[in-house]
C-alpha cells in the first residue's frame, strides 16, 4: 500500500474510529485558520456528527476491519498502535479535518491538494511517521517536513499536520504546504464572507468552491476559449455543497452563486424546465437509470451566433438549404436516457429520446446524412447508421413518430415502441415523474437492478435502494435510499461493506 493512503487513513480513516469514550483533547484554534484566503475550495469533515451517526465499537470488531489493521501494519508497528488506539495517532479526533484544493485550469498537473488535521500530540504523530521507516525530517521556519514520495509530502508545527498530494508532476508540493504555514488570521480563509455563509450551515461533510483562482490563471491565457467563457465569467462564482448521513438516506444539496455575466450567459444553455413527458417510456419493470434533461438549442445558437462562431457551419449548410438557426429550431432540446435489465442477456437495454418541433427541418437533417451515407433509411420512420458509422453489428437503430426520436436497440427496444408494448408492464411512480418534468435535469437509479449486472465482482447493492438527482438554476439535489429505513446510511455502509467482504473474502 502506497505511503499516502496509509497517512490518508490515519488521518480520515482514523478520525472516523474513535468510540464515544472521548479523551480530554484542546487546541486554542481550529485548523481552518491556516487555509489560505486564496484557495480554490475546502471541505470539512465533521468529526463529531460522524462519530455520533455510527456505531464503531461494532465495526471494531468487524472483519474487514481486523484484515485492515494485519495489512496495512505489516511492517510498520506504530500503524497498527494507533488503528487499535486512533488517540495514539496524535490528530485532534475532537476537530474537522480539512481538505484544501487549488484549481487551475490551464495548469491541471500544477494544481496542490492538501490534508490539514489539528494536532493534539506533535510527538505521538511524529512517531507514527517514523515508525514506516523512511520519514527524514527536515527543518524550515516554522515546521518541519519529509517528503515520503515524488506526490506526497507531510509536513508539521506544534498544532497542525498538513499531508499534500499532486495532482501532477508540474505540482510544487513544498511551496503548497509553506503557503498553509505561512498562513495568519489576517490572510487566511476564515475572513472570506462566501465561505462563512457556507459553513453557518452545518453539515456532516461542508465543501466550499470559488472559481476565482480560476479566473486569475485564465487572464490572458484562454486563447479561442475565452470567446465562449471570459476570465470576467469566472470571477466570484460560489458553490456551496453538503453531505448528510441521515436515517435511511445519503442527502446531498448544492447550492450556486453565479455572478451576473455568467448567470446571463447561461440561462441560454438550459431551460427552466423538461416540458415533455416522457413517463410512458419508462417502465418500472427492470428499470435501471433514466436520466432527462431540458438545453435550450435556440439559446445555445444564439450565443454562438453572437460570438461569430456559427459563419463556417452556415455556409457549408446552405447548400442544403439549412442553417445553424434552422437546426436549433427543428431539435427541442427535451431528452431521455433509460436503461432496463434485458432478461438472458449480459447487458441491458438502452434508449434515448428526443422531442422534435419541425418535423420537415428533421427531414431535411435526414436527407443530408443520406447524402453523405451516414444514414440509411430501412422503412417509413425507421433508419440505421451507414457506411463506416454502421460498421458495427450492434449500432442503434432511429425510430421517428408523433414528433419524437428514438435511438435504440433494433432487435429489441425499437420494435416493442413500434408494436406499442414497450410500457405495458407498467410506468414509474408519480414521485419519480415529477423528479423528470419538474427540474432542468433530473435522474433516477434502481442500485437493485444495477446489482444484477455487476454479480461477477461479488458486490451485491441490498443495502441500496435507489437514489434521485434533481438540478436547477440556483440548486442541487441527491438522495440515496438505503433499503434498511430505520438505520442511520453510514451505519447500513459499515454494515454492507463488511458483508462483501466476507463474501468476498478480500478488499
Amino acid at each position: 500500500m502506497k505511503f499516502q493512503k496509509i497517512i490518508f487513513l490515519a488521518i480520515i480513516s482514523l478520525s472516523l474510529l474513535t468510540t464515544s469514550c472521548k479523551k480530554g483533547t484542546s487546541i486554542t484554534e481550529d485548523a481552518i485558520v491556516n487555509i489560505p484566503a486564496n484557495s480554490s475550495s475546502v471541505s470539512a469533515i465533521n468529526v463529531k456528527r460522524l462519530m455520533d451517526k455510527a456505531d464503531f465499537e461494532s465495526m471494531h470488531k468487524m472483519s474487514f476491519y481486523q484484515d485492515f489493521i494485519k495489512d496495512v501494519s505489516q511492517g510498520n508497528p506504530g500503524v497498527e498502535v494507533v488503528l487499535k488506539d486512533p488517540y495514539a495517532s496524535g490528530v485532534n479526533l475532537d476537530a474537522n479535518v480539512y481538505l484544501v484544493q487549488d484549481v487551475d485550469i490551464m495548469n491541471p498537473e500544477g494544481a496542490f491538494m492538501g490534508v490539514v488535521a489539528s494536532l493534539s500530540d506533535k510527538a505521538a504523530f511524529k512517531k507514527l511517521l517514523a515508525s514506516n521507516g523512511n520519514a527524514e525530517f527536515k527543518s524550515e521556519e516554522g515546521y518541519e517536513y519529509f517528503v515520503a514520495d515524488r506526490k506526497t509530502i507531510v509536513a508539521m508545527n506544534d498544532d497542525i499536520v498538513v499531508m499534500g498530494i499532486s495532482q501532477g508532476d508540474g505540482t510544487n508540493l513544498k511551496a503548497g504546504v509553506e503557503g498553509i504555514f505561512n498562513t495568519t488570521k489576517e490572510t487566511s480563509i476564515v475572513s472570506n464572507e462566501d465561505l462563512k455563509k457556507c459553513f453557518s450551515k452545518q453539515a456532516d461533510i461542508t465543501s466550499w468552491f470559488s472559481s476565482n483562482k480560476m479566473a486569475e490563471a485564465a487572464k490572458g491565457n484562454m486563447g479561442m476559449a475565452g470567446f465562449i467563457i471570459s476570465p470576467t465569467m469566472l470571477t466570484e462564482n460560489y458553490a456551496h455543497s453538503y453531505i448528510n448521513f441521515e436515517k435511511g438516506a445519503i442527502v446531498s444539496e448544492s447550492n450556486y452563486d453565479f455572478n451576473e455575466k455568467l448567470s446571463d450567459e447561461f440561462r441560454h444553455v438550459f431551460k427552466d424546465q423538461v416540458k415533455t413527458d416522457f413517463s410512458e417510456y419508462v417502465p418500472a419493470d427492470n428499470l435501471i437509470f433514466a436520466f432527462t434533461g431540458a438545453i435550450d438549442m435556440k439559446g445555445i445558437n444564439m450565443i454562438l451566433t453572437n460570438k461569430s462562431m456559427t459563419g463556417m457551419a452556415d455556409m457549408s449548410l446552405k447548400q442544403y438549404g439549412l442553417t445553424t438557426e434552422d437546426l436549433a429550431k427543428t431539435i427541442d432540446g427535451d431528452f431521455l436516457i433509460t436503461s432496463h435489465a434485458k432478461s438472458g442477456s449480459d447487458n441491458p437495454n438502452m434508449l434515448m429520446a428526443m422531442k422534435i418541433n419541425d418535423m420537415d427541418g428533421f427531414q431535411k437533417i435526414i436527407d443530408l446524412g443520406k447524402d453523405y451515407d451516414m444514414i440509411e433509411s430501412i422503412e417509413d420512420g425507421l433508419y440505421k447508421m451507414s457506411g463506416l458509422m454502421g460498421a458495427a453489428d450492434d449500432m442503434p437503430m432511429f425510430y421517428v413518430t408523433d414528433g419524437m426520436l428514438f435511438v435504440g436497440d433494433g432487435q429489441s427496444t425499437i420494435p416493442a415502441l413500434q408494436a406499442g408494448d414497450y410500457a405495458k408492464n407498467g410506468l414509474i411512480s408519480k414521485n419519480v415523474k415529477n423528479v423528470f418534468s419538474k427540474n432542468i435535469m433530473g435522474g433516477f437509479v434502481d442500485f437493485q437492478n444495477v446489482g444484477d449486472y455487476l454479480d461477477e465482482v461479488g458486490i451485491d447493492f441490498n443495502a441500496m435502494k435507489d437514489a434521485t438527482m434533481e438540478l436547477n438554476r440556483d440548486n442541487g439535489t441527491m438522495k440515496l435510499n438505503m433499503s434498511d429505513k430505520n438505520k442511520n446510511a453510514l451505519k447500513s455502509i459499515i454494515d454492507w461493506t463488511n458483508k462483501n467482504y466476507e463474501k468476498k473474502g478480500a478488499m
